[in-house]
């Protein structure tokens, strides 16, 4: 093998001295040895029930059975990111938005994301290490498992790109020198600044972060800035929470731009950069009628959550994560209120 054919494996010029050259030949002729003993599909499915085929069942809480096609709710969430670069989905919990887009991680680290970096981010760096996890277990239970890196590979990649619970490696056959790299990142913007290949994120339950407004919003922007060079994409699903972060922002600001006339889907990705994320509330009764939730345990929720049931399963935002109430609605007299001074 010349030096010309280790070109393809990410390097930018040939030296001069024939060792050299030697050595990166020798880099490539591993690499082919090694993608040559593993399989790794590249006719990935965009329709999401011959993707979800590619992977062992997942298993219904409920009834310990294999779930066999993915419910229709999954499939609309599923389809929307053709649709738009930025999407948003204030949620009920237990209606399965999480996993898939879990599956959507896994489908752009094997597509359009392939070499670059994917960031998983949640409320807390553990939160995020959980949905990770659930990445490996998909990944390994699947047609795709040998794309995981879970061991090193001396001479080709570094001894610390491996699969690990805070990050996970996977595959590039168009550059094995070049994996792709999955972070799992707590909403914190020194935690999401300084990337520079970030091609894909996905956000999940940043509401509940406990931020301040202010801090909110620093980690919202070193989030989306990674997108920057790679016009990447970006999915936020989460309880809606309070008004005071960008889940609520990003909502508003869509329903501005509706009233206005825009319509998202019409645009390229392209253009849509130029506006605020997509944004669709999705509340419990989607689940009770696909079958993800039982009306009982809503019912349940209703009695045993009372003020706090909206927040967690009709998608509504509430004042503030720190009270139910308006400072006026406590005023007692004009000089001072039960929690506040006068005004």
């Amino acid at each position: 093998m010349t030096a010309k054919t280790a070109l393809k494996y990410g390097t930018t010029k040939v030296s001069m001295y024939p060792s050299i050259d030697d050595k990166m030949a020798n880099v490539a002729a591993d690499a082919e040895k090694i993608m040559a003993g593993l399989h790794l599909p590249t006719d990935i499915p965009k329709d999401l029930d011959k993707f979800y085929k590619k992977f062992d069942p997942f298993i219904n809480g409920e009834t310990n059975q294999p779930v066999e096609q993915l419910a229709p709710l999954q499939e609309e969430i599923w389809a929307d990111q053709f649709k738009y670069i930025y999407r948003e989905y204030p949620k009920a919990q237990k209606i399965t938005v999480s996993t898939v887009c879990l599956l959507e991680d896994i489908f752009h680290a094997l597509t359009d994301s392939m070499g670059y970096e994917i960031f998983i981010v949640a409320q807390t760096v553990d939160h995020a290490k959980i949905h990770l996890q659930d990445v490996r277990k998909m990944v390994l239970a699947s047609k795709y498992r040998d794309y995981l890196i879970t061991r090193p590979i001396p001479g080709l990649l570094l001894k610390d790109e491996i699969t690990k619970t805070s990050e996970a490696y996977l595959w590039n056959p168009k550059n094995p020198l070049m994996p792709t790299h999955i972070f799992a990142k707590g909403f914190e913007a020194g935690q999401l600044i300084s990337h520079k290949r970030v091609k894909h994120v996905h956000a999940s339950d940043i509401a509940k972060s406990k931020l301040t407004a202010t801090l909110k919003k620093e980690a919202f922007g070193a989030m989306m800035s990674r997108l920057g060079l790679t016009r990447g994409s970006c999915v936020m699903e989460s309880i809606a929470g309070g008004l005071d972060g960008p889940i609520h922002e990003q909502y508003e600001k869509f329903e501005e731009i509706t009233k206005a006339g825009v319509d998202l889907s019409k645009l390229s990705r392209k253009e849509q950069m130029k506006y605020p994320f997509y944004c669709r509330k999705l509340k419990y009764n989607l689940g009770i009628e696909q079958g993800l939730v039982s009306p009982e345990f809503i019912e349940g929720e209703r009695v045993r959550l009372g003020p706090l049931f909206g927040m967690f399963y009709e998608a509504d935002f509430y004042e503030s994560d720190q009270a139910w109430y308006k400072q006026e609605e406590w005023i007692t007299s004009q000089e001072a209120s039960d929690f506040f001074a006068g005004s």
